[in-house]
C-alpha cells in the first residue's frame, strides 16, 4: 500500500502527464490525419479522473463528460442527501449538478489530493455550502458515519488499495447512505487505455461492475445498480449495519 506521501507525489506526476498529453495530442492527432477524431477519442479520457481542467474541456468543446457527470449525479444522489463527499473531485466537475439538484442546507465537501485542483475548484465556486479539504482517500480524515453520500467519479483505479479504499469510503457513510463509483467509460475501454500509457496510471485498474458490486457486497453493503457500457460505468451501493 502506497504511503500518503506517496500518493501525493503520484498525483503531481500524473496530473503533469495529463496536462502535458493535452497540449501535444491534439497536435499529434491532425498530423495523421485525425484531428476530426481527436474530441470523440480521446478528450473524455483525459478529463477523466479530472487530470485535465474543466475549463479546458468545455474551452475545446467537449460536452460529453460534463453531460455524462449530470447524469452521474442524478443516478447517484438523492434529493434528500443533505452531506455529501466528492472523493477526487478534481476541479469540479461534478458541483455543478449537485449545487443545482440539491436540498436546503445541502453542504458538499470536495476533497483531492492535489491542491492545485483544490485551488481551481475554489476558484470557480466559492459561496456558501462548499468546504475543500486536501486530503488522501486512503487516509480519510472523517468520523464514522459522517456523510449521507460518497462520490467517487473518476478515481477508484487510482485509489492503490481496492478493498482498503473502499472499506474507507464507506465507514464515513451513514448507516443506510450510499456510495455511488463513476466513469466516463467501462472498465474495458478504461483499463486498455491505462495499459498504454507510461508512467504511474499504467497498472491501474478498474474491475467490471459486477465485480465491483461483489467486493462491496463483501464489505458489507447492498449494491443497488450496477451499470456498464463501453462509454459508461456506475456502481451504486447502500451502506448496511
Amino acid at each position: 500500500m502506497r504511503t500518503p506521501r506517496e500518493n501525493r507525489l503520484r498525483a503531481m506526476v500524473i496530473s503533469a502527464a495529463m496536462a502535458a498529453m493535452a497540449l501535444t495530442l491534439p497536435v499529434a492527432f491532425h498530423a495523421v490525419g485525425l484531428g476530426s477524431h481527436f474530441l470523440t477519442m480521446l478528450l473524455p479520457l483525459l478529463v477523466n479522473g479530472f487530470l485535465v481542467p474543466v475549463r479546458w474541456a468545455v474551452f475545446t468543446g467537449a460536452a460529453v463528460p460534463l453531460q455524462k457527470a449530470e447524469l452521474f449525479v442524478r443516478k447517484a444522489v438523492r434529493p434528500t442527501d443533505r452531506l455529501i463527499l466528492d472523493v477526487g473531485c478534481g476541479t469540479g466537475i461534478l458541483l455543478g449538478p449537485l449545487l443545482e439538484s440539491g436540498c436546503p442546507g445541502r453542504r458538499i465537501v470536495e476533497m483531492d489530493i492535489a491542491e492545485e485542483m483544490l485551488q481551481e475548484n475554489r476558484r470557480k465556486r466559492a459561496q456558501q455550502g462548499i468546504d475543500w479539504l486536501c486530503a488522501d482517500a486512503l487516509d480519510l480524515p472523517f468520523a464514522p458515519d459522517s456523510f449521507d453520500a460518497v462520490l467517487c467519479f473518476g478515481v477508484l483505479p487510482h485509489l492503490g488499495s481496492l478493498e482498503a479504499g473502499l472499506a474507507g469510503l464507506l465507514r464515513c457513510l451513514q448507516k443506510g447512505g450510499t456510495l455511488a463509483v463513476g466513469h466516463l467509460m467501462g472498465s474495458e475501454n478504461l483499463n486498455a487505455f491505462h495499459a498504454s500509457l507510461a508512467g504511474p496510471v499504467n497498472q491501474d485498474r478498474l474491475p467490471s461492475a459486477s465485480v465491483l458490486s461483489d467486493v462491496l457486497r463483501r464489505l458489507g453493503s447492498a449494491p443497488l445498480r450496477a451499470e456498464e457500457a463501453p462509454d459508461w460505468y456506475l456502481v451504486r451501493a447502500e451502506k448496511r449495519g
